[in-house]
């Protein structure tokens, strides 16, 4: 199987990496990264953003895998599909344990319902 890892957002860590661990299991990982086009706008998030896809860039070879930048979601998606014939995409879409503070819905009252205030909330993840 091969599975399409986006990397979405501003998580590109390798370590402690939902998403990743779960994508590894696959016979071949292409991880992609959709550049965002507002990035020469933003100096000082470029400029760290750049170098955060650096550093996720180098710690994939290892693992056998190169980053693939590209500038639209949609022609990525359906680029990847018909050249590397993948089977799979793993997203941010797919919530991993870490990539949230918590499941959705576990932190509820004792009959049952949402919580709705943020004292009790933050008291459900205290420990």
């Amino acid at each position: 199987m091969r599975t399409l890892l986006w990397f979405r957002g501003r998580d590109f860590r390798l370590e402690d990496q939902p998403a990743l661990a779960a994508a590894v299991e696959t016979e071949a990982l292409i991880p992609v990264v959709v550049l965002d086009p507002r990035r020469n706008e933003m100096p000082f998030r470029g400029t760290f953003q750049d170098a955060s896809l650096s550093c996720l860039g180098v710690g994939l070879r290892p693992r056998g895998s190169r980053l693939i930048g590209w500038r639209d979601a949609e022609s990525l998606v359906m680029y990847a599909v018909q050249r590397w014939g993948v089977d799979r995409v793993a997203h941010r879409f797919r919530l991993h344990i870490g990539d949230t503070l918590s499941i959705q819905g576990a932190a509820r009252t004792r009959s049952g319902t949402h919580l709705a205030v943020f004292t009790p909330f933050a008291r459900a993840f205290a420990h």
